[in-house]
């Protein structure tokens, strides 16, 4: 009799633990086609068949698919929405400008440094500082829900190294923390707040709590990044013309900075 009840109560257990597990996973996923609309927006029909993607891609990638580092001079050259559209089919978010470039390295100096976020690697690989991403977007599950709405992953370098960004901090110990495009942490279990976020998102609280970071640096935009909770502690924007992204409002890009 012991045995049947001890047989009863691991089967009411794991069938307990996943339907907890589903209930998750249900959350995560709602949360992370939530996070997907916010950064969908329409696109004429007539500007994409007016678009030549491979003329693009010959003046802003390099032989091997990377983005080049082009001076916002450069990207002034093509209509915006042309832009937009090819960097949406690119997987491409932020326009790392030589004079973006320039603008970090003065910034960092002499300090260790390091890009969480990296994506495509063509900012850190342009500051010469350790490339590092979660890839996400390789993940069969996350795949196929940016495939549902349209929207291509982003192609990771082989560059850039596979670790989640506190695993990074951890391990590289740099004084200055950069990202380009991150999306910040949000709990699934909770209302999705107004801002956007992402369940797999970077816990940017700990990243400027955690010991010998003396500041984090985000290159987004007001449309998509001006809801994170950290803009709640001291911080500085940098508004400046050599800024470029995918953006729908080019007068949007922006420069975030928390310094510890």
């Amino acid at each position: 009799m012991a045995r049947k009840d001890k047989l009863a109560k691991r089967k009411a257990q794991k069938k307990k633990a996943q339907k907890a597990l589903a209930t998750q996973k249900h959350a995560e996923n709602l949360a992370l086609k939530k996070h997907l609309s916010t950064r969908s927006s329409m696109i004429d029909p007539k500007l994409v068949a007016a678009t030549d993607l491979a003329q693009l891609d010959e003046m802003l990638l390099d032989s091997e698919g990377k983005l080049r580092i082009r001076s916002s001079s450069v990207y002034d050259k093509i209509d915006h929405m042309a832009l937009r559209f090819w960097c949406n089919r690119r997987a491409f978010y932020g326009l790392p400008t030589t004079e973006l470039i320039s603008w970090l390295q003065e910034f960092i100096g002499d300090r260790s440094a390091i890009e969480v976020g990296s994506g495509n690697g063509a900012l850190g690989r342009a500051l010469d500082i350790p490339r590092t991403d979660s890839h996400l977007q390789r993940r069969p599950d996350v795949a196929m829900q940016y495939m549902l709405q349209g929207q291509p992953t982003i192609p990771y370098a082989s560059d850039v190294q596979k670790l989640e960004a506190m695993d990074a901090v951890r391990m590289f110990k740099p004084q200055v923390v950069v990202g380009s495009w991150v999306t910040h942490w949000i709990d699934p279990h909770k209302p999705f707040p107004e801002g956007g976020g992402n369940m797999y998102g970077l816990h940017e609280d700990q990243i400027l709590d955690h010991p010998g970071v003396e500041a984090y640096v985000v290159v987004g935009h007001t449309n998509v990044h001006s809801h994170k909770p950290i803009l709640k502690r001291p911080h500085r924007i940098i508004e400046a013309p050599w800024l470029r992204s995918r953006g729908a409002d080019p007068e949007g890009n922006r420069i975030y900075i928390w310094e510890v």
